[in-house]
Order: structure tokens, then sequence, then C-alpha cells
């Protein structure tokens, strides 16, 4: 009886260390199915043409985007023109971290 329990434990025992490996194989495959990163810090890229001109934007526009209330769009509006979206950190018009959520959606087309 006490070699049947011995069996018994080292046939669990070998199931454990076979399931460590395959764990960690199917976190690699897993892990490497994002190639480009798509779905880390929520960034998405977002096709030129949905992208939102920061120069010509209605109010409504630009509060469609995080982060953006009132306060934001209309100092986005009373700010404008600019020459690139990066205008939107260099001359204060959004804090950095607003202006993080919103990069990847946005545009600055001169008019």
């Amino acid at each position: 009886m006490a070699n049947d329990l011995k069996s018994e434990e080292n046939s669990n025992a070998m199931n454990s260390t076979e399931m460590i490996p395959a764990f960690l194989r199917a976190v690699s495959l897993f892990a490497a199915s994002d190639p480009k990163g798509a779905g880390k810090h929520g960034a998405k890229t977002v096709p030129a043409a949905d992208l939102i001109d920061v120069n010509s934007a209605t109010p409504r526009q630009l509060e469609t985007l995080p982060a953006i209330g009132k306060v934001f769009s209309s100092r986005v509006i009373n700010g404008r023109p600019y020459k690139n979206k990066n205008e939107l950190v260099d001359r204060r018009i959004l804090p950095p971290s607003v202006f993080a959520k919103i990069s990847n959606r946005i545009i600055a087309r001169e008019i």
C-alpha cells in the first residue's frame, strides 16, 4: 500500500512538471499574438480620415475625445491655429497627461 501511494505521488509530480512548461508555452504564444503592441496602454491607431483636426473641430467634436470636456475644448479653440498637434502641450493648452490620451486621435492640418 505504501508503494502505491509513492507511485501515485510520483505520477502527480510528473504531471505537475509537465504542466509548467505547457503553461509557459501557452502564455508565450498568447503574448506573441499581438506583434504590433496594439493592446498596450490603450493606444489604437485611428485611420487618417477619422482623426479630429484641432484647427477646425467643433466643441462637440473635441468633447468626444477622452478627457476633453467643455473647458479643454474651449482652450483648444481659443488657442488656434496650431502648426502641429504638439503645440497643444508646448503652448500649455493641454497638460501632457491629457495630450497623451488623445494624441493618436488628433491632427493639426494647416489652415
